[in-house]
């Protein structure tokens, strides 16, 4: 039996003027990052129900402006500019990529690419790069996460967040998704993700 494999919230031309994978990657080995990166990195910092409702309703007006930025008012009344998640997802995926895309399955082993013209980047230079796109990502999320409390009330999203908090358990303990509802003009909000008994807890 086949697995079905869950959609890309994003693709190659995503990755444009972002870095120059957009001009000479393999899609096939692109697309394994960013699978992985969508699924662990970006997931658990939203909480598989918000995951879920942005999966399955991409056509949405607000869900559109989540993935892909754009201007809003927050609930200060001041207006702001958010960058989305798919430029979260694009540098983490761009992370992964770069520390690890130079290196190949064969069946003489786990090789590393070489040519005469050119000699591999050293492993401290390419983890550097590394760290500073996982750090990029982190920066652009944290743009995000005052738009997600400004959008927390609407209908497709507000049975993710507060009273509902808990609704999402998935028996013997491996995830709680949860959004709690303070207000994101006074204590901020914080995004919840539970493994056994490993806790993050992101807040603004």
């Amino acid at each position: 039996m086949s697995c079905t494999i869950e959609d890309l919230l994003i693709e190659k031309a995503d990755f444009d003027c972002i870095g120059q994978v957009a001009k000479h990657c393999s899609w096939e080995q692109l697309c394994i990052y960013i699978r992985e990166q969508q699924n662990l990195f970006l997931l658990p910092k939203i909480g598989y129900c918000l995951f879920s409702k942005i999966m399955a309703n991409q056509s949405n007006e607000t869900v559109q402006k989540l993935l892909c930025g754009g201007e809003y008012t927050g609930c200060n009344g001041i207006v702001k500019y958010q960058f989305g998640l798919k430029r979260v997802l694009v540098h983490a995926s761009y992370a992964a990529y770069i520390y690890r895309h130079g290196f190949i399955d064969t069946p003489f082993g786990v090789v590393q690419k070489l040519n005469q013209d050119s000699l591999p980047t050293p492993i401290a230079e390419l983890k550097g790069i590394k760290n500073e796109h996982y750090t990029n990502a982190e920066l652009y999320f944290d743009g995000v996460k005052d738009f997600i409390c400004k959008i927390k009330t609407e209908d497709i999203f507000k049975d993710c967040f507060c009273e509902n908090s808990f609704a999402n358990l998935i028996e013997y303990g491996r995830y709680i998704d949860s959004i709690h509802c303070n207000s994101c003009c006074g204590n901020g909000t914080a995004t919840e993700q539970r493994r056994q008994y490993t806790f993050s807890n992101i807040e603004r």
